[in-house]
């Protein structure tokens, strides 16, 4: 019970931080168990402040494409994993404490500097799905480490 109660408690200040990302968007996300790359390009793109609240998951991964996010093969439909997740919050925020990170820039080290960190839980794998919890539990501790 404690535990729901931090999890909601910590979600819903997640919420107000998301630089005005609506409450209905964080709702939905928080019902998927599995989400796609343009689901976690919603997140990062809003709180970089490139695109507008009212965009779709769509266009914010066109936009993070463009900006080396991901790969030429990759599509906004793809399902995003625990790697895609580290490395999009690697970039969104800089974090950039790992050697291996900053010499590769690839997602394989962007997880494992941010599961160093303990950010992730030591039990989730970097080709595990990612759930709507997993994207939001991640940015949310990615701004409240001091990200940007």
């Amino acid at each position: 019970m404690k535990k729901l109660f931090v999890l909601v408690a910590l979600l819903s200040s997640f919420a107000g931080m998301c630089f005005g990302q609506s409450a209905e968007k964080v709702s939905e996300m928080l019902e998927k168990k599995e989400t796609t790359l343009g689901d976690l390009s919603y997140f990062s793109a809003v709180s970089q402040e490139l695109a507008k609240e009212k965009i779709s998951s769509e266009e914010c991964f066109k936009i993070l494409k463009d900006k080396g996010f991901f790969s030429e093969s990759q599509k906004a439909s793809d399902a995003a994993t625990i790697g895609d997740v580290a490395f999009v919050c690697s970039k969104t925020f800089g974090i950039e404490e790992s050697l291996m990170y900053k010499i590769f820039k690839n997602k394989r080290y962007a997880y494992r500097q941010i599961k160093a960190l303990g950010m992730l839980s030591s039990s989730s794998q970097e080709s595990d799905c990612a759930s709507g919890n997993d994207i939001l539990a991640l940015f949310s501790e990615c701004i409240e480490k001091g990200g940007n």
